[in-house]
């Protein structure tokens, strides 16, 4: 009863969660998929909801569009279905959007946060074209209403049209797209243009360069979609492997988020870059970079929720990356560093006591691979720790690059005016496929030594030194200080462990006591074995062979079979670790077998315990053949030790004993 109490109860927990799971839903729905230039539309985000109230609505626009919103309003449905009501609780948030150029754009996804997460939808495309002299449906008819929609609610009262006379400010990145050409086709990028489609309906087109590049030279990886109108992107999208490379992600091109009408042949497709990195290779070989791919819906069936979709997969591209050459290589070079940099330096302060110490930062900038370390100039009496590092890397004009400092921190441990000396940065250019060194001079130091008296300039004297007395005078307490004349050296006194047997004596009572308790650890060891030898299974099974062997020559034959069966059990306990007694003759076939005991061992063992008992109830009468039953105890005591020595010769069951 307990039992299926809590099953119900967690039953109805797990309902509760899915039902407060699924009452918070998103839809966005766009108003047309084609408009004209300078035509209004709207998006319309609606997000049911049960006790968690949603805010923040958002939509993404991308840029060459204008527009308001969103305006916000609440909205109540109540459902009677077979006498259960049904209350729904919305929200819906309206964009008014007009496009300021042809093209195809993708718009979204809408989000809006709901229990303390933002709850994402799906993205939805607008198709633009060319506008014509004709009004469409929903357009101004003066300075009056829409036509169609009976309430603006971005202009309630109809007194003005936002759209007729200058756009309003364009929401954040906004930007007017290219005119159309003579064709009707916008200007695009020529970096969009293909030879021929590999597809009909739509394909991926990635593109690296260089693809022979040495260590840690950038390449730029770019990666396009190309779709005939009526199909679009789904959100799908695996990215691809780099293994091997340092990647950067871009996400400051202004062409991933537009998309271009293009003609390829004499059809029409729409186009986009939507992924774009720059990729630095860490090893040597021919690394790969690997497919991306990309779920692409019919735009017929994307409002529904229900799209047909099919995946594409752009090529894979294989990368040479060799070492930068030898030929002219400083001996301080690091592999990897490739780009083009500058280095500058500097050191605060310029006046200190020894002892104390400076502060070094050292700043590397320029495009490319930023190295990860700058050897400090070697000398004596300077300790330089290991510095902290900061950087700001960012994209310049296509390339990455930026600057990173090292702060060093400089210990001065000698007095005078020390030259630092300068920071040399070797890197390779992959501009003129040669190295270059970068320098940046530290300067000089002014480091004062400290005495007694004071601190005094580097160079002076000071007092002067007063000569120690003879070695062997007591008044010696400074044996450091340097002897002004020659005499004999004193003798030292000795010592009880100056003496060569000393340690050898000391050691000896340990090495005594260790070697003690280690005899006697071993002796135990070895009586313990002899004890466990003769109370082991096969010592047992020795001895009952002994006994069973004796009673046969005595003619007892109830004695040896007991032995007999004794051995059985001892063999199976052994062998397959089953208490076999407490087991019926009809079910230990099984039993063994199960334990994995070789079949014809266990039937022969079974048929055994068998023949003892029918030795054991088997009476001499006065017309019984003493001679034959003799014989039958003597093939039985045989046929015992065959299959018992058998067993115990075979592998044995590791896991506990069962019954």
């Amino acid at each position: 009863m307990k039992r299926s109490l809590a099953v119900v109860t967690a039953a109805i927990a797990v309902s509760l969660t899915c039902l407060a799971s699924a009452q918070s839903s998103l839809s966005t729905q766009l108003s047309a998929t084609t408009v004209q230039v300078g035509q209004r539309f709207s998006i319309q985000v609606t997000c049911n909801y049960g006790d968690e109230t949603p805010s923040d609505p958002r939509l993404p626009v991308p840029q060459g569009f204008e527009g308001q919103g969103p305006s916000i309003s609440n909205q109540q449905s109540i459902s009677i279905v077979n006498g259960h009501m049904e209350r729904k609780t919305g929200l819906v948030a309206t964009w008014i959007l007009a496009a300021t150029a042809v093209g195809r754009y993708r718009i979204g996804p809408a989000s809006i946060v709901i229990g303390g997460k933002r709850l994402v939808d799906r993205a939805v495309e607008v198709e633009v074209v060319a506008a014509t002299s004709r009004p469409q449906a929903g357009a101004q008819t003066g300075r009056g209403r829409r036509l169609g929609i009976p309430f603006d609610p971005f202009d309630p009262f109809g007194g003005s049209d936002p759209f007729s006379g200058p756009m309003f400010p364009p929401m954040p990145g906004m930007r007017i797209l290219p005119s159309p050409g003579d064709d009707g086709i916008p200007t695009y990028p020529p970096e969009l243009d293909v030879a021929k489609a590999r597809d009909q309906l739509a394909f991926l087109d990635a593109r690296a360069t260089p693809k022979r590049v040495v260590i840690g030279e950038q390449i730029r990886l770019n990666v396009y979609a190309y779709n005939k109108p009526g199909m679009s992107e789904a959100v799908n999208l695996t990215e691809p492997s780099l293994d091997g490379f340092l990647s950067f992600r871009s996400d400051h091109d202004d062409m991933l988020t537009r998309a271009f009408a293009i003609r390829i042949g004499d059809e029409r497709w729409m186009a986009r870059k939507f992924l774009s990195y720059a990729l630095f290779p860490t090893k040597t070989g021919t690394l790969t970079i690997g497919p991306t791919v990309m779920t692409f819906a019919t735009q017929s069936r994307l409002l529904s929720g229900n799209a047909d979709t099919a995946d594409r997969k752009s090529a894979p591209i294989a990368i040479v990356v060799e070492e930068p050459p030898l030929s002219g290589r400083p001996s301080f070079y690091h592999l990897g560093d490739v780009g083009q940099f500058k280095l500058t330096a500097s050191v605060e302060p310029r006046k200190i006591n020894v002892g104390e110490a400076v502060s070094v930062q050292v700043d590397v900038s320029g495009t490319g691979q930023l190295p990860q370390r700058v050897d400090p100039p070697e000398q004596t009496g300077l300790d330089w720790l290991e510095p902290s590092v900061s950087q700001q890397v960012g994209e310049q004009q296509d390339k990455v690059g930026g600057a990173r400092q090292f702060a060093f921190v400089v210990r001065m441990n000698r007095a005078g005016l020390i030259d630092l000396g300068e920071f040399r940065f070797a890197y390779f250019d992959p501009g003129s496929r040669k190295y270059e060194v970068a320098r940046a001079k530290l300067g000089i130091v002014e480091v004062t030594a400290v005495t007694a008296a004071g601190p005094q300039p580097s160079g002076s004297t000071g007092a002067p030194m007063q000569a120690p007395t003879s070695p062997g005078s007591p008044d010696n307490a400074n044996p450091l200080q340097p002897r002004m004349k020659l005499t004999e050296v004193p003798v030292a006194p000795r010592h009880l462990a100056d003496s060569a047997n000393f340690f050898q004596l000391l050691l000896a009572g340990p090495l005594s006591v260790g070697l003690y308790f280690g005899l006697k650890a071993a002796g135990g060891k070895v009586q313990k074995r002899r004890r466990f030898a003769a109370s082991s299974a096969k010592s047992q099974i020795n001895a009952e062979f002994a006994a069973a062997t004796k009673a046969l020559g005595a003619s007892d034959y109830g004695t040896m079979t007991s032995s007999i069966e004794r051995t059985v059990h001892l063999a199976i306990e052994d062998r397959a670790r089953l208490r076999s007694r407490g087991i019926l003759r009809s079910e230990l076939l099984g039993r063994l077998t199960a334990a994995q005991m070789d079949a014809s061992i266990a039937a022969s063992l079974v048929e055994i315990l068998e023949r003892c008992d029918e030795q054991r109830f088997l009476s001499i009468g006065a017309n019984t053949n003493a001679k034959a039953e003799t014989d039958t105890a003597v093939a039985l005591l045989s046929d015992a030790k065959k299959w018992v020595l058998a067993t115990l010769d075979g592998p044995r069951k590791k896991t506990g004993f069962s019954s």
